[in-house]
C-alpha cells in the first residue's frame, strides 16, 4: 500500500510539473540568469549619444512574453515596436542529475555547452558589427556591466511580473518585424505589387550583401528567420552566422541564394505568378 501511495505521489508531482511547464512555456527567471564572467571577446562598440537615447527610450516600458527559441526567451514591448531577447543559460548549467554521470561525461557536456554559447555570442557579435540594419539589432549586451542603470519590468506567459537589472543580464534588443509569408499574403490581397516586388528585390540584395561580407548562415529559413519591417526585409534570427570567405565568391553564393529562395519561388508559383517571375529575374541578375 505504501509503495502504491508513493507511485501516486510521484505521478502527481510529474503531472503538476508538466502542467506548470505548459502554462509558462518553460520560462523561469533562473533560466536567463548566469554567472558568466567578463570576456573581452564579447565587447562591442559603445553606443553614441543618439543611439543611447534610442536604446533607453525603447527600454523605458514593460515587455511581455512572446515566445522562445533554442537560444533565447523573447519579450515584446508594450508599444509593439521592439523585442527583447534574453539568452537561455539553463542549458549551460550542471543539473543535479548530471552528477550521476561520470566525471569525464560531465566535463564533455560542459565543454559542449560552452562551445555552443561561444558560437551563439560570436554570431550575434558578427551581426551587430556588420549587419546591424539587416538584422534590426539595436543593442547587444554580452558582458555584465555597471553603467546601464536600467531596471525593466517583464511579464511572463501567465502574467507574473519580474523586475530585472539589465546590467546583470546577457541580452539583445531588436526591432519587431512582421512575419515573412503573411506579409506577402497581405500585399497580394491588397494588390500592392510594387511594395511586394521591392521587398523581394531587397531580399535578394540582403542575401547577396551578407555573402559578400563573408558571412555564412547555417539556418537561412525564410519562413521562421526572416520578416519585414515597413516593407523592408530583416533577418530576425542572427544566431547561426560565421565568418567564411569561401562564400563571398559569386560562383559560390549564387547557387546558395537560389537554394535559400527555392521554397519562396514555389510559394509564389502558387500564389502570384507575376511576383514569381519578378523573383526569378532578380535571381538571374545576381
Amino acid at each position: 500500500m505504501r509503495s502504491v501511495k508513493f507511485c501516486i505521489f510521484v505521478c502527481f508531482v510529474i503531472l503538476v510539473q508538466r502542467f506548470c511547464h505548459h502554462q509558462t512555456d518553460g520560462f523561469a527567471l533562473r533560466k536567463i540568469l548566469s554567472n558568466l564572467c567578463f570576456d573581452s571577446r564579447w565587447e562591442v562598440m559603445t553606443p553614441n549619444s543618439e543611439e543611447d537615447h534610442a536604446i533607453k527610450n525603447a527600454l523605458n516600458q514593460p515587455y511581455r512574453y512572446l515566445g522562445k527559441g533554442a537560444q533565447s526567451y523573447v519579450f515584446a514591448s508594450d508599444d509593439g515596436l521592439y523585442v527583447l531577447k534574453f539568452f537561455r543559460h539553463d542549458h549551460m548549467r550542471i543539473e543535479p542529475w548530471h552528477f550521476l554521470l561520470t566525471k569525464e561525461h560531465r566535463k564533455e557536456r560542459q565543454a559542449l555547452s560552452t562551445m555552443k554559447l561561444e558560437k551563439d555570442f560570436t554570431s550575434y557579435k558578427i551581426a551587430y558589427e556588420t549587419l546591424k540594419d539587416e538584422t534590426g539589432l539595436i543593442y547587444l549586451h554580452l558582458n555584465k556591466t555597471d553603467d546601464l542603470h536600467i531596471e525593466i519590468l517583464i511579464y511572463d506567459k501567465i502574467g507574473v511580473r519580474h523586475t530585472i537589472n539589465l546590467d546583470q543580464m546577457e541580452f539583445f534588443l531588436q526591432k519587431k518585424v512582421e512575419p515573412f509569408f503573411p506579409s506577402l499574403e497581405k500585399w497580394i490581397s491588397e494588390n500592392n505589387l510594387p511594395l511586394a516586388k521591392q521587398a523581394l528585390t531587397e531580399l535578394i540584395a540582403l542575401l547577396k550583401n551578407r555573402f559578400e561580407k563573408r558571412i555564412y548562415d547555417k539556418d537561412p529559413d525564410l519562413n521562421t528567420n526572416f520578416g519585414f519591417l515597413n516593407g523592408h526585409p530583416i533577418q530576425l534570427d542572427a544566431g547561426r552566422f560565421k565568418n567564411d570567405r569561401f562564400y563571398s565568391n559569386n560562383q559560390v553564393y549564387k547557387p546558395q541564394i537560389w537554394k535559400i529562395t527555392d521554397n519562396l519561388k514555389q510559394w509564389l508559383d502558387v500564389h502570384h505568378e507575376e511576383l514569381s517571375v519578378h523573383l526569378q529575374k532578380e535571381l538571374q541578375n545576381l
